[in-house]
């Protein structure tokens, strides 16, 4: 790494400066744990004291005990009254689905015929296979889109204001 010759000195000073700062922090009274000297007048002083008195048992927490049992047994109550069994929920007939009526806005024929059809659920753009009021689309005409259970759904002709 190099650095420019103008900042040489600044990082020269800096270095010295950390260098004295770990000289001066250094702890003067330290002493490593390895150091086995040990003043005799250390151990000489230190009295070990007399074991206490051991404190005998009043009762055996294990023992059986034989007293008299003066307490009333608990009454149980009484199990909870049987409940009428509910009965099986209906099933409601499954409706069949309206027919639903769509309108023919826009026609587009060539190699991809489409159409854009408005019904109950909105806008949307529909071309040959697609499910439209129950039915699969067979054709798209000039005029009209075919389905496959034989509705024609003709082009309605745009609204004059």
């Amino acid at each position: 790494m190099t650095f420019a010759r103008d900042k040489r000195p600044l990082f020269g000073a800096a270095a010295l400066l950390c260098y004295t700062a770990a000289i001066v922090l250094m702890p003067a009274g330290a002493r490593s744990q390895l150091d086995s000297r040990s003043r005799a007048t250390d151990v000489a002083e230190t009295r070990i004291e007399a074991a206490p008195r051991p404190i005998p048992p009043e009762r055996d927490a294990f023992a059986p005990q034989a007293s008299v049992d003066d307490d009333q047994q608990p009454v149980l109550p009484s199990p909870p009254p049987q409940l009428p069994r509910m009965p099986l929920p209906r099933v409601a007939p499954k409706i069949a689905r309206a027919a639903l009526t769509s309108h023919i806005t826009a026609i587009v024929i060539g190699t991809h015929p489409t159409a854009i059809v408005e019904s109950g659920e909105g806008s949307r753009l529909v071309s040959l296979g697609d499910a439209l009021d129950g039915s699969t689309i067979v054709a798209i005409d000039g005029d009209a889109v075919v389905l496959a259970n034989g509705n024609r759904l003709t082009l309605e002709p745009a609204a004059t204001p």
